[in-house]
């Protein structure tokens, strides 16, 4: 029975990646706050790196979907955050594509202040979905997927 739930997950994770590039694939990346600029309410906060929306999207706030843009041209969504944000009372996930392991960490630490949290999801190496990016744990158990 676990290997059944457990082939399900992968399977079903799989195809999580998969509807997130086609998603992104069939929407415009709006980069509203680029690199190096302020957060309109917390003038302190400075982008690390280009962050915007998918057009026509919507997120748990009403809002297209958030994502992070690194400098590695890409396509595919490498890896999602998954945030909580006490001031606005949601959660959601933000996006991330073409980070490089320094971006990647700067949008986590970036994530991770003041009154949020969010916890990074990898796009998991797994060569059945041809995923040449990223590690992740599904259900705890790495060997399953990898």
């Amino acid at each position: 029975m676990d290997s059944i739930r457990t082939n399900a997950t992968v399977s079903a994770a799989g195809e999580f990646w998969e509807f997130l590039d086609k998603l992104v694939a069939q929407t415009k990346i709006v980069v509203d706050r680029p690199k190096g600029s302020a957060h309109p309410r917390y003038l302190d906060a400075i982008y690390p790196m280009d962050y915007g929306y998918l057009e026509g999207s919507r997120s748990a706030d009403g809002a297209g979907i958030d994502v992070w843009l690194g400098t590695v041209p890409s396509t595919r969504v490498q890896a999602v955050l998954c945030s909580v944000d006490l001031v606005k009372s949601d959660a959601e996930l933000k996006l991330l594509m073409g980070c490089s392991s320094a971006e990647v960490e700067a949008a986590v630490d970036f994530c991770n202040r003041a009154c949020m949290r969010s916890l990074l999801v990898e796009r998991p190496r797994d060569a059945r979905y041809g995923r040449t990016d990223g590690n992740a744990v599904i259900a705890g158990k790495a060997q399953d997927i990898l």
